[in-house]
């Protein structure tokens, strides 16, 4: 499988893997963060929708959501995509952006 999507399809998919592997780590309430895959079309990022855990995510809850925060695709987006639109958009090269909201202040 190949980390960098080529469509639409491989995008909500790597957001749902990504989404499962941060549950598979105990990040499994709502509040715990969240993955984000860049569109290959350019329009911004793939994450969960507000409102569901990771453990919870399937293609349903996956949206897209643009550089100012928009949601482009069904769905409530959880209100960080221009965080990580911006972050990506330093380094072409990356092409995903998890984000374990930790239970402690230290660095993820």
């Amino acid at each position: 499988m190949s980390y960098e999507p080529a469509d639409r399809d491989s995008a909500v998919l790597l957001a749902i893997h990504a989404s499962r592997a941060l549950a598979a780590g105990g990040q499994t309430d709502m509040v715990w963060g969240h993955a984000s895959i860049r569109d290959p079309g350019g329009r911004g990022a793939w994450m969960k929708s507000a409102g569901w855990g990771l453990e919870e995510i399937d293609a349903g809850k996956i949206v897209l959501v643009s550089p100012d925060g928009a949601v482009l695709d069904s769905g409530a987006a959880e209100g960080e995509g221009p965080r990580h639109i911006e972050g990506r958009g330093r380094r072409a090269a990356a092409h995903r952006v998890p984000d374990p909201h930790r239970d402690h202040g230290g660095a993820a």
